[in-house]
């Protein structure tokens, strides 16, 4: 039994979807939406929102000023600051630093001030 992919491809020619045949279907994992973690608005702090985080998601952080260490687990995740780093600062705490577990260049901390 083969499976099918379909993928729609939008430019220049008018969009259509194409079809790329899978070997039986095995080992393609179900897409999932990327979700959207809000800090204080949801999450009260930024390790809350981090560590219910899963790969591929967005934590996204209202402007004010937070302490503490933030600690990726390694997942591959977005925390970003919304109305850019003059607005969004994160004081490190004194003990522990302020990094733990970065999953290399899949992991990104945008538009914060360290």
């Amino acid at each position: 039994m083969t499976a099918l992919l379909v993928v729609a491809t939008a430019g220049a020619v008018p969009a259509r979807a194409q079809a790329t045949p899978i070997p039986d279907g095995r080992g393609v994992p179900h897409p999932r939406a990327v979700r959207v973690l809000r800090v204080p608005s949801e999450w009260h702090t930024i390790q809350a929102a981090i560590d219910h985080a899963r790969d591929g998601d967005v934590v996204l952080v209202a402007p004010g000023t937070y302490t503490g260490v933030v600690d990726f687990h390694g997942k591959a995740i977005e925390v970003i600051g919304v109305e850019g780093a003059t607005r969004t600062i994160l004081y490190p705490c004194a003990t522990r630093g302020l990094f733990g577990h970065t999953k290399d260049s899949f992991t990104n901390l945008a538009s914060v001030t360290l």
